[in-house]
């Protein structure tokens, strides 16, 4: 199978850039830019086929499945590119696989987990009434977290490619057919069958991860006797789990407030107007594929400077592309919002707000897997915490009052002030860097 390593080799095509930085990143972005497509695409029949109202429902369903997807990955989804590209780097093939072995282990047990404690809370505590997509997203979980931690797994391998092709373009194309099917069969959607299938999307790129992960190792590596830093990998995947797990909870935070306080139609225009302006982040999303393998061996081997050169090419380059496709969201906004539906049109104010803070967002967005790769971990949690309740308290304030244009005004100004102080944080020169065993 072919990944990204072949990119930076002479049978890369002669019309991308000749610096493999630039090149992968191309290659990525066009990547990026189909599954966008498709995912706007599957977003924009979901809205048409289901309605403002139940599109709505559908996006709380889904966000609690993804939350609870984080939630079931412990952290091993996020200190992947901390440790696998430093021990793949110094071939120290047993770590690799003793890391490999343990971090799968704990997000199938997790994710398990979950399933359970979910379906106890639903059954046991009547006050706790969740809507049938729900349900159905709680047995979701082990496989959505599972795919997640392959895929970032594939992606710290050096499979860039590879990997962003099945998780971002393969697995929504499977989920838009099974909708389509169901659609054409029945002849309309409902919540329920629209998250089965999401599920099968999920399903049809596990197997295939799983072979793409052995592939991706030099067949021997899989013989070596595994080794375990199971102390150094719990005390690294626990801060950045939590900080994951709070960050998904505080960018769900609007859509839930909205769903709560604010007019259930309204959900449904604001998650349309969250899908378009997410095209706003994909530079920052290929840039981060290509650049995050790159930054642990930097660390690992002292190349402060190298990696102060990358990490400013980065930052500047996502500033200019998000910029662009920022004014364009802005500009086609109105027809865009009218693909969803008729109703949807009355976001264009809420696309523009969410269009324009996005590109500050992208550019420093970096500044959080950088503090996580650089031994930093534990910085962005206090920040998460107070963002998330600053985002929920300035939510039900606004909400009543101004609808889905105050969940906008709040989500962008608090997401904004979150990722200032995350940057601020990782221009401080750490008084001590991780070396050797400490990756």
């Amino acid at each position: 199978m072919s990944g990204a390593g072949s990119l930076s080799g002479p049978e890369a095509p002669s019309g991308l850039p000749r610096d493999p930085n630039l090149r992968a990143t191309a290659v990525a972005l066009a990547i990026l830019i189909a599954s966008s497509a498709i995912d706007f695409l599957t977003h924009t029949l979901l809205g048409r086929w289901l309605g403002e109202r139940d599109y709505g429902e559908y996006g709380v369903a889904l966000s609690l499945t993804l939350l609870l997807g984080y939630v079931a990955c412990m952290g091993g989804d996020e200190s992947v590119p901390r440790f696998l590209p430093a021990y793949r780097a110094r071939k120290s093939w047993g770590l690799v696989i003793g890391f490999l072995r343990s971090q799968l282990a704990l997000v199938v047990l997790t994710g398990s987990l979950v399933v359970v404690a979910g379906l106890l809370v639903v059954e046991f505590l009547p006050a706790v009434k969740l809507p049938h997509p729900a349900i159905i997203g709680l047995f979701i979980v082990p496989m959505a977290a599972l795919s997640e931690f392959l895929f970032v797994t594939l992606n710290s391998l050096g499979r860039t490619v590879t990997a962003a092709f099945f998780h971002q373009v393969a697995w929504p194309l499977v989920a838009l057919g099974a909708c389509g099917t169901l659609v054409l069969a029945r002849g309309h959607l409902t919540t329920e069958l629209a998250m089965i299938g999401f599920a099968l999307g999920a399903l049809s790129t596990l197997p295939i991860y799983g072979i793409l992960v052995h592939q991706a190792l030099p067949r021997g590596a899989w013989q070596t006797r595994p080794k375990y830093h199971m102390g150094l990998w719990v005390r690294t995947a626990l801060p950045m789990a939590m900080a994951t797990v709070v960050y998904y909870g505080f960018d769900q935070i609007d859509l839930l407030v909205m769903e709560h306080v604010g007019e259930e139609s309204q959900v449904g225009i604001l998650l349309a107007c969250i899908k378009i302006t997410d095209f706003v982040y994909l530079s920052y999303s290929a840039a981060y594929l290509v650049v995050s393998p790159r930054i642990s061996p930097l660390v690992a081997s002292g190349r402060t400077e190298e990696l102060r050169r990358l990490v400013t090419s980065t930052i500047r380059a996502v500033f200019l592309v998000s910029s662009a496709v920022s004014l364009l969201a802005i500009f086609f906004g109105q027809t865009i919002l009218g693909w969803f539906g008729p109703g949807f049109v009355n976001g264009e104010p809420v696309l523009i707000i969410m269009a324009l803070s996005n590109v500050g967002v992208a550019t420093l967005s970096l500044s959080w897997p950088l503090l996580s790769l650089t031994g930093r971990e534990r910085v962005p949690l206090a920040g998460l915490i107070v963002a998330a309740i600053a985002l929920l308290v300035l939510a039900e304030v606004l909400v009543p009052e101004w609808g889905m244009i105050g969940a906008a005004v709040a989500k962008s100004v608090v997401n904004l002030g979150l990722f200032a102080f995350l940057s601020w944080q990782a221009r401080k020169t750490p008084s001590h860097l991780p070396r050797g065993e400490e990756f």
